[in-house]
């Protein structure tokens, strides 16, 4: 099963902690992490209590070749519906910690999602496209020479329709805003300038 053309089903705050099984309670602050099960090719939302965080990481029970990406949050009232999780500052984040040397699989559906996301929010530029591979780099930097190398993102052939679905369940999931986020596409084709 393919997450990425029916649906992206990582799920709400569990309410509990993942590594300690504890109760999370309204207001407690928690770190969400995107895991990946690369037996299955599903995404899962984890949410842990910040100590359950650390002792999970600081025994290896979450290995960085699974951990998509994470961000801290609050947990919220279950009827209530929160602000976006990722401001900009956290949707570049997890953006970077998508940065894999695999051009399939969710890590890189995601990657490509977040990207489009951030060109929309005018955080990264796109510069050029290399095949199915864009380059992009982050509003303010300069261009290579003088700055850093361009990122490299892959398109691993997910359709439009798809990256608008994955899109509206990241708005569902409290993730994003919708009015930032809506008109992501894939038909970024010129090179963009900063203004």
């Amino acid at each position: 099963m393919n997450p990425w053309t029916t649906g992206y089903p990582i799920g709400k705050a569990q309410r509990l902690c993942t590594h300690t099984g504890q109760t999370l309670h309204v207001g407690d602050p928690i770190v969400a992490a995107l895991i990946e099960d690369p037996d299955k090719n599903l995404l899962h939302r984890r949410d842990y209590s910040l100590p359950g965080w650390t002792q999970a990481r600081a025994a290896d029970l979450i290995p960085d070749s699974t951990l998509l990406g994470f961000w801290k949050s609050h947990l919220h009232p279950p009827n209530e519906k929160p602000k976006p999780i990722l401001d900009d500052e956290a949707m570049l984040d997890l953006f970077n910690q998508t940065q894999s040397h695999s051009d399939a699989g969710p890590r890189a559906n995601l990657r490509l999602v977040l990207a489009l996301m951030l060109i929309r929010r005018r955080l990264l530029t796109h510069d050029a496209n290399r095949g199915t591979t864009m380059l992009v780099r982050t509003r303010g930097t300069p261009r290579p020479p003088q700055g850093p190398p361009l990122l490299e993102v892959h398109d691993p052939g997910i359709s439009e329709s798809t990256i608008a679905e994955v899109i509206a369940e990241l708005e569902s999931l409290g993730l994003t805003n919708p009015d930032q986020s809506t008109q992501a596409t894939t038909t970024t084709t010129t090179t963009g300038a900063d203004q």
